[in-house]
């Protein structure tokens, strides 16, 4: 089970332990909930060990969408952990994706 702690003096967003697809919607939730009052969030993910794909792309999907509506998203996990290498994946995969669609 995850732990989700809002710091509202370093407008940071902090999840500890695993992320199981489960507990998806509470973390996607509060991380729209705490963006839109932000307009510079930090989401913390450096206590979280494992993160599946599902959970990854979601989280910077959701991160996409405030930075749409203008708010920053700053995602801090610890270098070359394998939650980093889960969002690098997962975000060259979405950036492959956009060019693809806009290239036709």
């Amino acid at each position: 089970m995850a732990t989700i702690i809002f710091t509202a003096t370093q407008q940071r967003l902090t999840v500890r332990g695993p992320c199981p697809e489960s507990e998806l919607s509470h973390l996607v939730g509060a991380l729209e909930a705490f963006g839109r009052t932000c307009p510079r969030l930090v989401l913390d993910v450096t206590h979280v060990g494992v993160m599946s794909r599902p959970v990854a792309e979601s989280i910077l999907r959701a991160c996409h969408r405030l930075e749409a509506d203008g708010a920053r998203v700053i995602v801090r996990a610890r270098p070359d952990s394998a939650v980093d290498r889960m969002f690098r994946a997962v975000r060259d995969d979405l950036t492959d994706r956009c060019v693809a669609s806009a290239t036709g």
